[in-house]
Order: structure tokens, then sequence, then C-alpha cells
């Protein structure tokens, strides 16, 4: 082919980037449940609990029996010597007398850009999940539980699978946590009560009633023998539901009539147990249409300074300061006071006898999680306000510098032993919002870390 020939070929297209998908998940409350669904329903959640435990159970044995856990120590210790060799750096360029200092500058970016050569990098032989085991394992909670319909057994295994893949270990920093279990560091993932009940189109069906303004759920979950058919039969559980709370009642209803009426898409919802309440919900997931950003008509800071407030919000001349570090420092206090009070000492005798160890350490974990609960809520005020504010100025971009560890948050009312402020939630709960109104959101932090490149999924710059 000549050079012309070349010259005139036409360019390849480019594949069009797969949209993403929007998916919320509506929880709405199940009304007029008879007792007879009731039963049917604990009765599924049970079997469904010991269903997803002998998945676990399965997946473990037979990996242990193909060796795998053998072959992930051999990948393991060849991926670490290729990671220890590191990039070698000893012979950086230099500046001579008369030479050209662009051409300098851009050796010397080459060099400091230097990266580990991935060529020869240590690659994984097998598979954490065989298609085949996933078909045997699939046949044999079918054969060992009859009663569960055929549709939940698939979407059972289906979302096994997908936890298997992606959760990560609890205690083993970078590790996956199906590694951590053939490393035997950890133990697979159990379940100890009832869970919810699958179902999508396969098995279920929506239809609106106009009349009350309500959304009615016919769902199948289980299954009985006919003597004259080969599959059997299964009851139709009819459940009519509720949208609870103001903001369910505003954009929860809508999305439920639309999948009813068939013009939203909705699969992978589940009937749950609320035991605290003792009622059933109905988490139905629906795709909702991806908010397009708004184009940028003006731009703000977010900032956390190291006094006079947590968080301060800039734009122009225009300024607002968002919390006070006498509430934080207050939420510390209180911490502190009930930590060394009186029976909080975790290693020390029981007053009473009769009592272990484990009762007096009951307070602790209770206001661990109530810390934790309160920072969540601030959090998400915070963020809330935030794009409020943005809203009212007419802002559609905003530029967020994550937090050091002198801000407010970290120092106000900080003592040895306290916990420290969750910023990487606050950036999650921002970004949530920012995806929501519209707002382009820019991260900018001095060093890039993992916690700051996970605040939100968005795109981190580096500032020097």
């Amino acid at each position: 082919m000549t050079e012309t020939a070349i010259l005139q070929e036409p360019a390849k297209e480019k594949k069009e980037k797969r949209r993403k998908k929007r998916i919320r998940v509506c929880f709405l409350r199940v009304e007029d449940l008879s007792e007879e669904s009731r039963r049917r329903l604990f009765e599924a959640g049970r079997q469904c609990q010991e269903a997803v435990n002998r998945i676990w159970q399965s997946w473990e044995q037979a990996m242990l029996a193909a060796g795998r856990d053998a072959d992930l120590r051999i990948f393991l210790e060849l991926y670490n010597r290729w990671k220890k060799r590191g990039v070698d750096k000893s012979d950086p360029p230099k500046l001579e007398r008369g030479a050209d200092l662009s051409i300098f500058l851009e050796l010397y970016d080459q060099w400091k850009d230097r990266r580990i050569d991935t060529s020869d990098r240590p690659k994984l032989e097998f598979a954490p999940i065989d298609p085949k085991w996933v078909k045997r394992v699939t046949a044999t909670l079918r054969e060992e539980y009859p009663g569960l319909h055929s549709r939940v057994v698939t979407l059972l295994v289906s979302a096994a699978v997908r936890r298997i893949l992606s959760l990560p270990s609890r205690t083993c920093g970078r590790l996956k946590l199906w590694q951590a279990v053939l490393l035997s560091r950890e133990s697979p993932c159990r379940s100890f009560s009832i869970l919810p009940v699958p179902f999508d189109a396969g098995n279920a069906s929506l239809a609106e009633r106009p009349e009350d303004d309500t959304v009615t759920l016919g769902v199948r979950i289980d299954r009985f023998e006919i003597p004259d058919r080969v599959n059997g039969g299964s009851h139709l559980e009819t459940m009519r539901l509720r949208i609870e709370g103001r903001a369910g009642k505003k954009r929860y209803a809508q999305w439920a009539r639309e999948a009813a009426r068939g013009e939203r898409l909705w699969a992978g919802s589940q009937v749950v147990y609320d035991a605290r309440k003792r009622r059933w919900h109905v988490a139905l997931a629906v795709e909702v249409d991806p908010v397009q950003p708004l184009p940028i008509l003006g731009q703000a800071e977010l900032t956390a300074p190291a006094e006079s407030a947590c968080w301060l919000l800039a734009s122009g001349e225009r300024q607002i300061r968002i919390g006070g570090g006498s509430r934080v420092e207050h939420l510390r206090r209180r911490l502190q006071a009930s930590r060394f009070g009186t029976g909080s000492d975790p290693f020390g005798a029981p007053s009473r006898t009769g009592h272990g160890r484990k009762r007096r350490q009951q307070a602790a974990r209770a206001r661990e999680g109530k810390w934790g609960r309160v920072t969540k809520t601030l959090n998400r005020q915070a963020a809330a306000r935030i794009i409020k504010e943005l809203g009212a100025w007419g802002v559609t971009m905003l530029d967020y510098h994550v937090p050091s560890g002198d801000c407010l948050l970290n120092t106000a009312g900080k003592e040895v032993g306290l916990p420290a402020w969750p910023i990487y939630q606050f950036g999650e709960f921002l970004g949530q919002k920012c995806e929501e109104a519209g707002i382009t959101l820019r991260i900018l932090t001095a060093q890039v870390d993992a916690s700051a490149e996970a605040a939100t999924g968005f795109d981190v710059s580096v500032v020097e």
C-alpha cells in the first residue's frame, strides 16, 4: 500500500463509551399481607440464608480441592518480588553548560515520571469463579431446597458470585476477601439471620392501582410439587405497596408507577424483613434518567480552614462559613467524659459477679456507634447545605480542597485516643449531592492518595 493510499484510508471510529446506569432503590412498605403469605416469606428468607451459606462453603471446598490456595501463594510471592524491584532512578539527567534548557526539562520530566515496567508482571493463572462450578452449585441448591422458586435460586447464586469477586478483605489490607479466605487469614461470609428474598421480572410483575394511588407487586418465591406437572407450581404473593415519607411521595411514587406501566426499567429487587419494626418492605431497584451536567456559570471553592469554621465556601467576594468548631469540640468532650467514666475500663474486673468482660465492653461499643452516627448526620447536613448555597448563588462548578490533618474537624477537642473526623465520608456525600444536582465537582489535594481518589469517583487533580 502506497503512502497516498495510507493517507486516504479513513480513520477507525472510536467505540462509543458505555453509558453508566443510574440506579435508585425505592423502599416501599408492604400492606395487607395475609398470615399465610407471611409464613411463606419467613420460610423463603430462612432457606435463602441457608442457601447463601451453602454457596460460600461449596466455593471454598472447590477451590481448596483444586489446589488454588497453593497457586495463590506462589503468585503473591512472585508479585512481591516484582514489586520490590521498583524503578531505577540512579541516572538523573544533568544540565550541561550551553545545553538547551527545554530539552533538559523534557528529559527530566521523563526520568521523573518513569514507571515500573509491567511487561513481565506476573499474572494470576486461575479465575476465582469457575463457570462449571456455578452450574453445579445451582443444580445442587435446586435439589437441596425444592421449596424455593428456581428464579430465586438463580438470583442468589448470581449475587453470591458478585460478592465473592468484589468484596474486599476486612483484615488483610489490599487483598480481596476470596484471597484472604484461600490464605486462611479470614473465614468466608456467613449469615445468621433471614436474608432478603430476591426477585426480578422473571418471577414478579408490577401493576398500578389508580383508585388508591398505589402499586401492586405479584411475586412467586416458593415451589410445590404437582403430580401431573414436571415443573410443579408456586403461590402468587400479591402485595400492596405504599410509599412512605415526604421525599418518597415525591420521587419514589412516580418511579414506581412508571415501572409498573413499563416506562422505566427495574431489576435486582428484594423483599426485606425489618426485624426492628416487624414489618416487610420491598426494595425496588429502578433505573432513573442520568442528570445532565449544567453549563459552567460560576465557580466556587470549598476548603477546611484550621480555625474559625469547619468548612469555608467562597465564590468571588461571597463567603459563607459552615459548621463551628465548638460543636465538634463539645461532641469529642462528651465522648472523652463517657470513655473514662465509671465502668469504662475494658480490662477491669466486673463490678458484679457473674458478668464477664464482654458485658463491660457493650457501653464502649455503643459510644463508638453513636460517634459514627453523629458524624454521618453532620456530614450529610453539611453537604446538603453546600449544594443549597451553590444553587442560590447560581454556581455550577465546585473545587473541593481535601482537608489535611490540621483542619478544625480533626483538631477541635482532640486528645489522645479520640477518633478523627471521617473526611472521606463527607467527600462521598458531596459527590452524590453534586451528581444529583448536575454540579461539576473537582477534587484538589496536595497528595493523591487512595482516600482522595475513592472519595467520590471523580477525577483527582494535584495541587503543588
